[in-house]
């Protein structure tokens, strides 16, 4: 589950009991106070994150400027709190009660090296730094997606098997099974890409059932032998037709009229058909069943 989703989840619960003692995000405890005028307490960790991968147009959440600045010992109502008696941190514009506070913020974004104490700028030099130095390698999106507090370098052989999904413990990355993209988590990010990329069966997402196909004209096959109630009335899902002209008159009026079939017929050339009468088939999409579909049926 993305940031967003988190904090659209977490809304309900925070709104009747501000004041409760468990981040309404992650569920764990609250060490301390974070949050802004909207009086939307969260841990510190997840203010964090929030404030790094979050959805800043998030609503309830973010509809201040100021929202999840303060971290607090102890919740006490935003517009009570004297801000010019807190210390404060330029990069993520965050407000600290005491220094035991600030502290603990700092040791949330130090990127410190768990082998040698080195402490790099960025994620990205002190996984050049793990790996030049000790052949250990942090998960690309792993590092998107986590503090630096949350995890651990590892060897090349240990990072592959960390990256692969494994779908009956539910860990690793998924990956989709037409693109080959790996993604950080299944639930939102690989559905989504599924539904953003590719072909999904939107009678079967109704019903709870991710059914997902590499081209558009698999999609409609599907639709045709499982949704036949839902697809009687798109035009895109009919089979082909074919009239018979009695006339050659008749053939060329009708071909007057729409100039798109007439094109067609140009093009595709005079159809075969039985001396004396004229076949002209109309121009619809024709879905032949492929030698083997490629399905992703998911469980969202």
């Amino acid at each position: 589950m993305n940031w967003s989703t988190k904090i659209s989840t977490a809304i309900v619960r925070v709104k009747n009991d501000p004041e409760a003692g468990h981040c309404p995000i992650c569920r764990d405890e609250i060490d301390f106070y974070s949050y802004g005028a909207c009086d939307h307490p969260t841990c510190s960790r997840c203010a964090v994150k929030i404030r790094r991968f979050g959805n800043i147009d998030e609503p309830d959440f973010s509809k201040c400027p100021t929202c999840r600045v303060i971290l607090m010992t102890a919740f006490k109502p935003f517009c009570q709190v004297d801000l010019t008696s807190l210390l404060h941190d330029v990069e993520l514009d965050f407000l600290f009660e005491n220094e035991a506070v600030e502290a603990c913020y700092r040791k949330l974004i130090t990127c410190k090296c768990l082998a040698c104490d080195f402490v790099a700028k960025t994620m990205s030099a002190l996984n050049r730094h793990t790996t030049t130095v000790h052949n250990l390698s942090y998960c690309d999106l792993c590092l998107r997606n986590l503090l630096p507090c949350e995890f651990v370098p590892m060897e090349p052989q240990v990072l592959a098997a960390h990256r692969k999904w494994d779908k009956d413990k539910k860990r690793g990355h998924p990956k989709c099974e037409f693109c080959d993209n790996v993604f950080y988590e299944r639930q939102h990010e690989l559905l989504q890409h599924y539904k953003d990329a590719h072909f999904v069966c939107s009678e079967c997402d109704a019903r709870g059932r991710i059914v997902c196909y590499a081209t558009f004209d698999q999609l409609g096959l599907h639709r045709l032998h499982e949704h036949p109630q839902e697809t009687a009335n798109d035009p895109r899902r009919w089979d082909p037709v074919q009239i018979r002209y009695p006339t050659q008159g008749l053939y060329g009026q009708h071909g007057r009229v729409d100039s798109r079939v007439s094109g067609h017929r140009l093009r595709h050339g005079p159809p075969e058909c039985e001396p004396g009468r004229f076949l002209l088939p109309l121009p619809l999409k024709t879905y032949l069943m492929p030698k083997k579909p490629v399905e992703s049926s998911v469980q969202p």
